[in-house]
């Protein structure tokens, strides 16, 4: 008795699983084309100070964070870094206390301009094929 039992649990164990195992349905996905990068710029924190130290125009945004006065923004460009380069270059020649690194392609400066702490680094990038140059900078407000 006991064995007959076990059997027609089996049995309608094995029909209530068979039951259940329906086939998923198949999902719809779209993913973009190998060569396609979907890229989305963010906007600069509104309070950050780009009459202190703006950021080069035309680049795509992909870090911009503000915490007490306090920016850090990471960019990409499809220029050249020498460009970039010149350019930061020739706003931060006021600064105070500046610390400046440069070999081919990369720059690297600290320093104090206008009441704010900086840091920059300026190199070649491989994140993004149209974008082989990227920019990193931190600003800090020197409270008193």
């Amino acid at each position: 008795m006991l064995k007959r039992l076990i059997w027609i649990l089996v049995i309608v164990l094995g029909m209530s699983l068979s039951a259940c195992a329906k086939e998923a349905d198949p999902v719809d996905e779209v993913e973009p084309e190998d060569d396609e990068e979907v890229l989305v710029s963010l906007e600069l924190p509104s309070d950050y100070p780009s009459e202190v130290l703006p950021i080069y125009p035309g680049g795509f945004v992909e870090v911009a964070l503000s915490m007490n006065k306090s920016y850090t923004i990471v960019a990409y460009y499809n220029e050249e870094p020498s460009i970039l380069i010149a350019y930061y270059k020739d706003l931060i020649k006021e600064g105070s206390d500046l610390m400046v690194s440069e070999t081919a392609g990369t720059y690297t400066a600290f320093g104090e301009l206008k009441d704010h702490t900086f840091t920059l680094d300026i190199g070649t990038s491989t994140s993004y094929d149209a974008y082989p140059t990227s920019l990193s900078l931190t600003l800090t407000y020197n409270q008193k």
